[in-house]
């Protein structure tokens, strides 16, 4: 059989996480286009990669755009041959432009995450109607989680925070 023209079914989990995300980004100010074919913008760029959602916000100082990776059963071997760093983005000269990157997972999988992920990537543990946990990126400011309500049961189930703990060493890294 031929893989040309072979067209994968999308699951019920990964359009619910798409949904999800979507409604929690368009919360907080982006509009949202799904797995876009092309660039919504001149100004954005890529090449033989197409996020699952793509996100655009600008305030008075700052352009953003954020694209987002659902992954049903997380494999960094996969995740990682995506070519996500084609990704190119030239804000206005008149805005400070930012790349946001967010990796979906549904609750029970963050083991196969493998979290040095986070020195670019949010990690998002979702629940069927909202995020249930948002691990942001190391040294970067920490994604809004006040709007994120818990429930006692989810709580309940959750490992413990580590909210506490000193972040860890990382020997030999750079920001870029």
């Amino acid at each position: 059989m031929s893989a040309v023209g072979t067209v994968v079914a999308e699951s019920n989990l990964h359009r619910s996480m798409k949904r999800v995300v979507r409604a929690e980004l368009e919360s907080e100010g982006y509009l949202m286009v799904e797995e876009p074919l092309y660039p919504p913008s001149r100004r954005i760029s890529w090449s033989a990669y197409r996020p699952d959602l793509l996100g655009i916000r600008r305030d008075r100082s700052t352009e953003e755009i954020v694209i987002v990776e659902c992954e049903t059963h997380p494999s960094m071997s996969r995740f990682r041959g995506k070519n996500y760093s084609s990704l190119c983005f030239q804000a206005s000269i008149l805005y400070d432009g930012r790349i946001r990157r967010v990796l979906a997972i549904p609750k029970g999988r963050l083991d196969a995450v493998d979290l040095r992920l986070r020195d670019e990537w949010e990690v998002w543990i979702l629940g069927d109607v909202r995020p249930l946990m948002k691990l942001g990126t190391f040294g970067g400011p920490s994604p809004p989680i006040a709007t994120v309500p818990l429930l006692a049961a989810t709580v309940e189930l959750a490992p413990p925070r580590r909210e506490n703990s000193p972040p860890p060493i990382r020997a030999g890294t750079t920001r870029r």
